[in-house]
């Protein structure tokens, strides 16, 4: 049964390819989910809260996930997919916070993104505005109301109620 033999060892020496490929590419998946968790803090919060369902899908401990490596690039793939998304494009988010030196009263304020370099905000009133930056512990914003005709201007221009488009001049970081 010398056939059966070399078909027999031909099939461990493929089992042991498979395995020497499986182990390769959950190391590789592996460095990209750290990766992608380590990039995760400095995503703009809009961003953040659409990627929460996809991030809790990361294992914490691969060695003990269940979930099989195809899932696991399949969860990469999409958040990778829509952080690409987000960073083409400018957009639009409201909320509503206080303005430092303002009081206690909450204001709505208007924060753009453009994409994930950078930020500005503008509240309701069109006075009081500034520029985010990416910094350690995530995006800060700081106050600059020379913005804030400039920025209102954009806001009512991306919400498409502005007829008169215009070039605004805002201040912008390199890093």
């Amino acid at each position: 049964s010398t056939e059966a033999d070399k078909e027999r060892d031909s099939l461990l020496l493929d089992r042991v390819e498979y395995k020497r490929v499986e182990a390769s590419m959950e190391e590789s998946i592996r460095a990209l989910e750290v990766k992608l968790l380590d990039l995760v803090p400095s995503f703009p919060e809009p961003l953040s809260d659409k990627l929460d369902p996809y991030i809790v899908q990361i294992p914490k401990d691969a060695a003990k996930s269940r979930v099989s490596l195809s899932d696991r690039l399949v969860t990469i793939l999409g958040i990778l997919g829509q952080a690409e998304r987000f960073n083409r494009d400018v957009h639009l988010f409201s909320s509503t916070e206080k303005i430092a030196g303002e009081g206690d009263e909450a204001r709505q304020v208007w924060r753009l993104y453009w994409g994930l370099g950078a930020a500005y905000w503008v509240d309701d009133s069109g006075k009081h505005a500034g520029v985010g930056s990416l910094g350690d512990e995530g995006w800060t914003f700081a106050s600059d109301d020379k913005l804030a005709a400039g920025l209102d201007k954009l806001r009512y221009i991306k919400e498409g109620t502005e007829d008169e488009i215009s070039f605004i001049q805002l201040p912008a970081q390199l890093q």
